[in-house]
């Protein structure tokens, strides 16, 4: 749990968007928030750049590419994938094995055995020497690495000033200091009056941390 500058901790909402008061994994990557969708579209962009330049099979990259859109909008379903291939059977196959192990599972890397078989036939067809096992392994590892960069992101705004729980932080200090005023400092001790002595608007003014005291 993380400490709030004001002493408290955290609750368990999301801190980039105020949707979801309840923050798990699955989350993480569905996160409506602009920062995450932005995250998101940088990281689809980068798999597919990574994919054209391993010469992957072009209907495996349409396919993998329009099944994670899924990931963010589940109501699209499994697509269908107006794609050309020299092995339709082995691509039918590979795309219901790959439903099976639903969209989550292909982010964290679970990816149909079918997909190696189809890319071996495609680089024995282009004449390509590359190790389709390589091509395999890496290309869970960049599954697997667009759930770990939307995690980076998430954690770097949880630690910002744009947090949503700094930002609820800053609201609870802010009304408390305005009741205070409102109240005098009759039941303020002696050492801590001096805290007071500027407008409320100057002490509104000052950083959370002088705040929060």
């Amino acid at each position: 749990m993380l400490l709030l500058p004001c002493g408290r901790l955290a609750k368990s909402s999301c801190p980039r968007c105020s949707s979801c008061p309840v923050e798990d994994h699955l989350h993480v990557p569905r996160c409506p928030a602009p920062t995450a969708a932005a995250e998101w579209s940088k990281r689809h962009l980068a798999l597919r750049t990574w994919m054209q330049t391993q010469q992957t099979a072009p209907e495996i990259e349409a396919f993998l590419f329009e099944y994670l859109k899924t990931v963010r909008q589940p109501s699209l379903g499994v697509p269908t994938v107006r794609a050309w291939s020299r092995h339709p059977h082995l691509f039918q196959r590979a795309i219901s094995s790959q439903a099976m192990l639903g969209a989550q599972g292909l982010l964290e890397g679970l990816v149909s055995p079918n997909w190696r078989h189809l890319q071996a036939l495609h680089f024995s067809y282009i004449g390509s020497k590359k190790s389709v096992n390589l091509w395999a392994s890496r290309l869970i590892q960049q599954l697997i690495r667009i759930g770990h960069y939307m995690w980076k992101d998430r954690n770097r705004l949880a630690h910002s000033e744009d947090s949503s729980w700094y930002k609820a932080c800053k609201r609870e200090i802010d009304i408390g200091i305005r009741e205070q005023f409102t109240m005098g400092l009759m039941d303020i001790p002696p050492h801590s009056q001096y805290l007071f002595r500027d407008s409320h608007k100057t002490v509104l003014n000052k950083s959370l941390e002088d705040r929060q005291h």
